[in-house]
């Protein structure tokens, strides 16, 4: 008989190999991680802010930005069509808007009243659209007293 601390016979260690490369092949997936998102933001009152976008996929025809939760057509910023690199002013658009070609959007000089949700909808050769929502958090920023 073998002590307790004696190590597994060595028929058993090509099998927990065998285990732990299905478990990790089962359960990694690089297509499902890759989730379009937006990057949460933070802005100083008055600084420009932008809106990053992460994993976008493959074949875009453009980009639509709705303040809000919600794709709504009175909410709508912009939009950019991508052949032609075109932004387009929606009923939301301020004048400090503009989408970047990777997505993402601009917003120069925020304002306190910019914080809030964004909507980003792509628009695939496909037509088969997919919405996002990030948010942007404008912050105050402190004006020190003239002594």
């Amino acid at each position: 008989m073998e002590p307790p601390s004696a190590s597994a016979p060595r028929w058993c260690v090509p099998w927990m190999g065998i285990l732990l490369a299905v478990s990790l092949l089962t359960s990694w997936n690089p297509l499902a991680t890759a989730k379009l998102s937006i990057v949460l933001t933070h802005a100083a009152e008055g600084k420009n802010a932008l809106l990053p976008v992460r994993n976008l996929p493959e074949g875009l025809v453009g980009y639509a930005w709705y303040k809000g939760r919600h794709v709504n057509s009175n909410h709508q910023i912009a939009s950019y069509v991508i052949e032609r690199q075109e932004n387009t002013p929606g009923p939301a658009h301020s004048g400090r808007e503009i989408i970047h070609p990777n997505g993402s959007l601009l917003i120069h000089k925020v304002t306190l009243e910019d914080t809030g949700y964004y909507t980003l909808q792509i628009i695939k050769k496909t037509f088969h659209n997919e919405e996002v929502t990030g948010r942007l958090h404008v912050y105050q920023t402190m004006v020190k007293p003239s002594i």
